[in-house]
């Protein structure tokens, strides 16, 4: 599993400004196009992005994440209307309107309206063409289509550390710069501008964009005491929790359990990021109590999908030293990204 360096990279988001005009069919016709070749075998090549950019004061998710991502992709095709040869768009396959792409503009915004209807009307049927292509060694991938308009879609997909979301959008293939205002990938993976050219093109290019959000997991420790002398008085054990990524900390605290009698305790500990190999210590093992087996340190990986639990168990060893209430340390980040230290005492 790649690791998604969040302040060591920046990314950028190939998402269309609002203001973005796309010359409609309209357009195309007024400027005399010539007729689409029937022979000509069309093509979708799916793009993988590997070069880009954001803002990390602008952006919550992380953009273009998807080349973390060490499995299969599948884009899925459904064709929403046949493309004729001067290029028009025959009747709605999808019963929606596409008189709107008979404009001489159309806006990023009524594409995009367009698209969530297109989305909705074929979601529960099955895909005219699907592609699997692996983001992380794989750049680009093409598959062989009939003319048409057609809407891709990836689902969501969870992967172990990140989850990873996709924008649809609409293609139609043949396709030119001219009518689709398109942009395109060099050959490192940055957004360019395309040409402008009115020419037929049979191959049409699709770079998928998607934002991948971190998950997080939690452990639980479970502690157990067998025998309690009541008359030492509370006893007191502190464990120290420390999770990091790729030999990097990425968490650390101290948690404290109280016992007043022979039971057992649980403390959950949250929002530590998935994948993470987390170390429990305990390193105050009460007054006159001692471990029952030599490991005091106990290591997990944390799952987003389970609560991962760790034991240890605790015995009265005969010693009369009279036990304590533990004190534990929170450490937080405030919304400006300062850590403030909050000290709790006798808390789980």
């Amino acid at each position: 599993m790649k690791k998604l360096a969040i302040k060591r990279k920046h990314y950028i988001a190939l998402a269309l400004s609002a203001t973005l005009l796309l010359s409609g069919f309209g357009f195309y016709k007024a400027n005399a196009a010539s007729l689409i070749d029937k022979d000509e075998q069309c093509k979708i090549t799916v793009q993988i992005p590997t070069a880009s950019q954001y803002d990390e004061n602008e952006h919550s998710k992380i953009s273009d994440g998807i080349i973390m991502y060490d499995e299969d992709v599948t884009v899925k095709f459904y064709k929403i209307a046949d493309v004729e040869l001067n290029g028009s768009y025959g009747i709605s396959l999808a019963d929606i309107d596409l008189s709107v792409l008979k404009n001489e503009n159309v806006t990023a915004k009524q594409w995009e309206d367009l698209t969530n209807q297109a989305y909705e009307a074929v979601k529960d049927s099955d895909p005219a063409y699907t592609l699997t292509i692996n983001p992380s060694n794989e750049t680009e991938k093409t598959i062989n289509v009939d003319r048409g308009l057609y809407l891709y879609v990836c689902d969501d997909i969870l992967g172990d550390a990140y989850k990873y979301t996709f924008t649809k959008s609409m293609i139609s293939v043949p396709s030119s710069y001219l009518v689709q205002g398109a942009t395109k990938l060099d050959e490192n993976g940055n957004i360019v501008e395309a040409p402008t050219s009115d020419k037929w093109l049979y191959n049409v290019d699709v770079a998928l964009k998607s934002e991948a959000e971190p998950r997080f997991g939690s452990i639980q420790i479970n502690k157990t005491l067998k025998t309690f002398n009541k008359s030492l008085g509370s006893a007191a054990f502190v464990f120290e929790v420390t999770a990091t990524v790729d030999d990097e900390t990425v968490f650390n605290n101290v948690y404290t359990m109280n016992f007043n009698s022979a039971t057992t305790q649980s403390v959950k500990v949250d929002n530590i990021p998935a994948t993470a190999k987390v170390t429990v210590k305990e390193v105050y093992s009460g007054a006159s109590y001692s471990m029952e087996s030599d490991e005091a340190s106990k290591e997990v990986v944390v799952d987003a999908n389970k609560v991962q639990t760790v034991d240890f168990t605790n015995d009265y060893d005969e010693r009369l030293e009279l036990g304590g209430i533990s004190v534990e340390n929170r450490f937080e980040y405030d919304k400006n990204g300062q850590i403030n230290w909050n000290k709790s005492v006798g808390g789980n």
